[in-house]
């Protein structure tokens, strides 16, 4: 069996390491990925385990790049084109389009949501409901994002199924350098975070103010994440609240670090403020490494965290947020909730189990008649 991967860039996240893991994990099977090389450490572990690696530019849209992943997949000829996001569905349906259609097609959303206003939504829409009628299988990576889809009223809900993310751990040795940031505080609090509006790292900030000036602790706020050319304007304006609320001796902004989750067990609680979201990589592998959890109420967010797992908190309230977390610094009560977390990730979300679950939905989707590779 020959896939496909279609995704727009190699950054730390969930969309790549979710592809990344699979790849690694079936020996059985040709993968071939089509992404743009971004982040170097991730870009040197696709060409070392993908059958074959086509560095195209699929984050933005251009002729140029439509040419060459039609080239690729007519070139290849692939039993399974497998979608990842907007973008890679983008890209996909075009070349199937040219191509009538040449395989059979998985999308997997990875964060479903209308951001789009106005004309720019109607487009969307509209490519929506064209892509549908070229799309074998629907894949939503929670229970949740699976209700909101099939709320939308876009898709043919027969088509859809969900298949969680999976992640494995392999923990890491922090530098000298940063451990030395990291003894600077305290308490340290992490989010692994592309500073995106999806991830409304303003209301992190507004509630952190919060929590510097309540908390008798010295406390870090760690964000490890950059930020993709799009989202230039929004990051811009998250370093300038920083400064603006005076805390930049607070504020640790990492950027995008290589296997970045491989150093969470270092930090005192995940933190998560997201608007919406798929299927949390990052808070399935802070639970992982026993690491409290905080998150907002989100699509995603509550497939994971409950009473039993870590603490919810209200989206886009600073003040209310702020009280949760202090409250959390100041109570034992989250013990047994990471041990409960733990148990319950580990026991459903692991690259193994993902694997077995893709393997059999690719197997599934390949009727008799098909001839594979």
């Amino acid at each position: 069996m020959k896939v496909v991967h279609l995704f727009p860039v190699m950054k730390f996240g969930g969309a790549p390491i979710v592809v990344l893991n699979l790849i690694k994990d079936d020996k059985n099977n040709i993968h071939i990925v089509i992404s743009k090389k971004d982040d170097i450490e991730l870009s040197k572990e696709f060409e070392k385990y993908s059958n074959k690696l086509y560095n195209i530019d699929t984050l933005s849209v251009s002729f140029e790049s439509i040419l060459q992943v039609i080239s690729v997949l007519y070139r290849e000829k692939p039993d399974i084109i497998h979608a990842h996001g907007k973008g890679g569905a983008f890209y996909t349906f075009i070349a199937s389009f040219i191509l009538l259609k040449p395989a059979k097609i998985i999308y997997t959303f990875h964060g479903f949501n209308n951001k789009f206003s106005g004309i720019k939504s109607f487009i969307y829409k509209l490519f929506e409901k064209s892509f549908s009628f070229f799309v074998d299988k629907y894949i939503a990576v929670s229970n949740t994002e699976k209700i909101k889809v099939i709320e939308s009223n876009f898709y043919n809900k027969n088509k859809i199924c969900v298949i969680p993310n999976g992640v494995s751990i392999e923990k890491k040795e922090l530098s000298f350098d940063k451990l030395i940031v990291l003894k600077k505080y305290d308490y340290n609090i992490v989010t692994l975070s592309r500073i995106s509006p999806q991830k409304d790292l303003e209301t992190m900030l507004f509630s952190f103010k919060e929590i510097v000036a309540k908390s008798d602790k010295n406390v870090g706020l760690h964000i490890l994440g950059g930020y993709i050319e799009n989202d230039k304007e929004y990051a811009q304006k998250i370093y300038s609240i920083c400064d603006s609320l005076n805390l930049k001796n607070n504020v640790e902004f990492w950027a995008d670090t290589p296997f970045a989750s491989s150093y969470l067990h270092y930090f005192d609680l995940y933190w998560s403020t997201a608007l919406w979201e798929g299927l949390p990589t990052a808070i399935i592998e802070a639970m992982m490494q026993k690491v409290p959890v905080v998150a907002t109420s989100c699509v995603g967010n509550i497939d994971l965290v409950n009473e039993n797992t870590g603490v919810l908190t209200p989206m886009k309230d600073p003040t209310e947020i702020s009280k949760i977390i202090i409250e959390f610094f100041q109570n034992n009560h989250y013990v047994s909730s990471v041990e409960n977390a733990y148990n319950f990730v580990n026991k459903n979300f692991t690259a193994e189990v993902y694997t077995n679950n893709i393997l059999g939905l690719y197997h599934e989707v390949l009727n008799e008649n098909s001839t594979i590779r």
